[in-house]
């Protein structure tokens, strides 16, 4: 472009050149300023909108329908209700098929600040099975852990999380790079395409981490659709598969984004496999009470070492005190005799 240009300026070709220079300018100023102009209000908005997103999505309630096909034989097919209240997560899966194998088993998992529990039950059984009471102070990251499993409730629709790989926090995050940002009309919506990298994750197996988010900034910024291509070595193999993830939603109080349904899709060339999750999603805003998330619900005695404390009666202070003040007699009157 450059070359051409100087060569029109020494064959003296000044109204061509001029008007190759002038049209150069008036094309791309434009689009360069509409750029900066998007990358500034991603950067600005974004964050803030997430968060109000997240705090509101503390009541999303209902049922997730979830099946795992591969060359349409049914992996994985299961159902959980979910619930949420006073800082407590509740979630209840029912799964119908599990490795492969015809299996039916429920499984509830409970988070709340006092202690997290899980319990288990097969068919037919109305009674549940304990498996295991954890205090707080247990840092989460176990599969089990409703706040870690289901970080959909108040995350998924919002950071790469959504694409099922190692990867949380929002797009501002220090481990991200916003390479470029560019809106975009689909379907009559004004949609904003962010392009961006992952320069660290928290498994060692992961190399790198490149693709787009599609967000809607007219609704919380919420992640309408996305794509990323992966670089995992497990071994002396070196995997490329790619992801991309469908997200709908539909419009609930004052016009918050719901989620209805999300499909993702894993693509691994080297096994030349295909892997489609889908979830269906049946979600209102409310908040369960709160004894729902108690031990003492299903039938189980509350940890004793857990229990609130009850309080101290009213007469055994008047006792103490009594008791005070008898020996603080005998103190002065053997004081007085000697």
């Amino acid at each position: 472009m450059l070359h051409a240009f100087s060569q029109a300026l020494s064959k003296q070709q000044w109204p061509r050149s001029s008007l190759y220079l002038i049209t150069l300018l008036t094309t791309a100023c434009p689009a360069l300023a509409e750029l900066e102009a998007w990358q500034e209000r991603f950067a600005k908005e974004a964050p803030v909108q997430w968060r109000r997103y997240m705090e509101r999505a503390q009541g999303f309630q209902g049922i997730v329908r979830t099946t795992v096909t591969e060359r349409g034989q049914v992996i994985y097919d299961y159902i959980t209700a979910l619930k949420q209240g006073g800082g407590c997560v509740l979630r209840h899966s029912h799964w119908f098929v599990q490795s492969r194998q015809p299996v039916e088993l429920e499984r509830l998992n409970v988070y709340t600040p006092r202690y997290s529990f899980e319990l288990t039950r097969s068919k037919g059984r109305s009674s549940w099975t304990l498996l295991s009471v954890t205090p707080p102070s247990r840092e989460p990251g176990l599969a089990s852990d409703p706040r870690v499993s289901y970080r959909w409730l108040s995350r998924l629709f919002l950071t790469p999380a959504c694409f099922e790989i190692e990867l949380d926090g929002t797009l501002d995050q220090h481990n991200y790079v916003v390479e470029s940002v560019a809106s975009e009309k689909i379907q009559g919506d004004d949609l904003v395409r962010v392009f961006f990298r992952c320069d660290g994750t928290s498994s060692k197996h992961l190399l790198a981490v490149k693709g787009y988010l599609l967000f809607d900034p007219q609704h919380y910024w919420v992640i309408r659709s996305g794509e990323v291509a992966l670089q995992i070595k497990l071994g002396d193999k070196l995997y490329r598969p790619r992801k991309q993830v469908h997200i709908n939603y539909r419009p609930g109080g004052d016009n918050v984004p719901i989620p209805q349904a999300l499909i993702r899709i894993h693509r691994d060339e080297n096994a030349g496999s295909e892997i489609l999750t889908r979830h269906e999603f049946d979600l209102s805003e409310g908040e369960t009470p709160v004894h729902e998330f108690q031990l003492s619900y299903y039938g189980f005695p509350e940890p004793e070492e857990l229990r609130g404390h009850k309080p101290t009666p009213w007469w055994l202070y008047i006792l103490l005190a009594g008791l005070a003040l008898v020996i603080l007699s005998f103190g002065i009157y053997a004081w007085r005799r000697h």
